[in-house]
């Protein structure tokens, strides 16, 4: 049974590592959750005897909350469910919702960052960022895969590749940066991995 798991939302994201060429140094199941809240959580509840034991790395592209200037790869130390709307203070969540998720990943190199989860895009300007903070990402379905699989993984991983800035343009942004983002996660991956003893 191979040890490590490699997952995303899109195939995109982890092609590249798939295919890489040190990926035959560590055995790597490939898990694809499929786009969106709703959906990624279905798969990740329906997988969560695949993941048990195993070390978990769930790979994802986001948009910066705040400045964007470069593709840039993070590993998150935290996960939390806050839409645009609930950041900006104009509505809350129920309490049905649990807090933040912290995680307990494999120490790599990468920066670390804070992610927040929405059901969709933002794509009104975002203006509620405090430079003191962490850095801030947004992606949507690391919140739900991590719910059902960090108590079953034996480390849970989120990398994120930074592709655009949350706003108007995110969109487009996006669609310029994300085969990059993928690249640089699997070079990243492929680099880092054959060190670790997992």
């Amino acid at each position: 049974m191979s040890r490590v798991i490699i997952a995303s939302a899109a195939a995109f994201e982890t092609d590249d590592i798939i295919r890489g060429p040190n990926q035959a140094s560590h055995e790597i199941t490939r898990i694809v959750t499929g786009v969106g809240l709703t959906q990624s959580a279905i798969v990740a509840a329906n997988t969560r005897e695949l993941v048990e034991g195993r070390h978990v790395i769930f790979c994802c592209t986001a948009g910066a909350i705040g400045p964007f200037k470069h593709v840039g790869i993070f590993s998150a130390k935290s996960l939390e469910l806050a839409p645009w709307d609930v950041r900006h203070q104009k509505t809350e969540l129920l309490e049905q919702f649990d807090g933040p998720i912290n995680l307990s990943p494999i120490e790599f190199k990468f920066p670390k960052c804070r992610v927040v989860c929405g059901l969709g895009i933002s794509v009104a300007e975002e203006s509620f960022v405090q430079p003191s903070v962490d850095i801030l990402t947004e992606t949507i379905e690391a919140y739900s895969v991590a719910r059902a699989w960090i108590d079953r993984a034996k480390t849970f991983t989120v990398l994120v590749a930074t592709t655009n800035a949350t706003g108007v343009n995110a969109r487009a942004q996006w669609k310029r940066h994300f085969a990059s983002a993928a690249k640089l996660t699997a070079s990243s991956l492929q680099e880092e991995l054959p060190k670790l003893n997992l």
